[in-house]
């Protein structure tokens, strides 16, 4: 049975809807082109590119990754490109696929559950995700190193480099580079709702931190409910500004 409760988190009051259990959020949908709800982090490796119709950059990375999805098309990398326009409209959308020659599955991702999934703030901007795990998020490449300058060729190719060595068997720890592009915005649509721990907090927990906080692990403390979160959350925080 869940409740509510209140916990202090770096100096912010926070609203926690909380399972005795620790209730497991459900894998984040979107709608395809048809309207069908998917949920396509809920198993295996996939690659989540954001993109919008009408961002200059990440059009221009179109033959790059209609390239990088053929390359790993046998490889059981599972693409698709989820759309944040802030108003969607599948017949735009069509077009730009159209445009561009792009045969990559496509996701409208209206509630933003993806995004906030994967913590995406521009466009275009890449996620991997391998049995819901989050191991990559940021830039394709460091073609752009900033807004309004751009490299002849990228010197790194982050995504390409990533896929590589998972298809070679490693498993890599997170990773997070800074994507430039255009702004996600939020969705006229979308109703700002405070955190909450079940469908914000929980899933960051114990993926990235639950595997070694916890009993017989080597962290000095476990972090496996709501009270063990609670009772370190000044630490978390400090810990996670610093992106350790």
């Amino acid at each position: 049975k869940c409740h509510n409760v209140r916990v202090k988190l770096s100096g912010a009051t926070v609203c926690i809807a909380a399972a005795a259990c620790l209730c497991a959020a459900a894998p984040p949908t979107a709608l395809d082109l048809t309207g069908t709800p998917v949920e396509p982090i809920a198993s295996g490796t996939v690659v989540l590119v954001f993109t919008r119709t009408d961002c200059p950059i990440a059009n221009r990375y179109t033959p790059e990754l209609r390239r990088i999805q053929q390359k790993f098309a046998r490889s059981g990398v599972s693409f698709y490109l989820v759309y944040v326009d802030p108003q969607p409209n599948a017949s735009a959308i069509r077009e730009n696929l159209n445009d561009f020659k792009l045969d990559i599955p496509v996701l409208i991702d209206n509630k933003r559950e993806l995004v906030r999934e994967a913590g995406a703030r521009v466009t275009p901007e890449a996620a991997v995700f391998r049995n819901r795990k989050l191991i990559y998020r940021g830039r394709i490449d460091d073609q752009f190193p900033q807004l309004g300058t751009a490299r002849r060729e990228p010197q790194v190719h982050d995504l390409e480099d990533l896929l590589v060595n998972l298809s070679s068997g490693k498993a890599p720890p997170l990773r997070v580079t800074k994507a430039v592009g255009c702004a996600i915005e939020t969705a006229d649509s979308q109703q700002q709702l405070p955190p909450t721990f079940a469908h914000d907090v929980a899933a960051i927990v114990y993926r990235n931190c639950t595997p070694c906080h916890r009993p017989g692990e080597a962290a000095p403390f476990p972090l496996t409910n709501i009270n063990e979160v609670r009772a370190h959350a000044k630490q978390i925080a400090e810990v996670t500004a610093l992106r350790l």
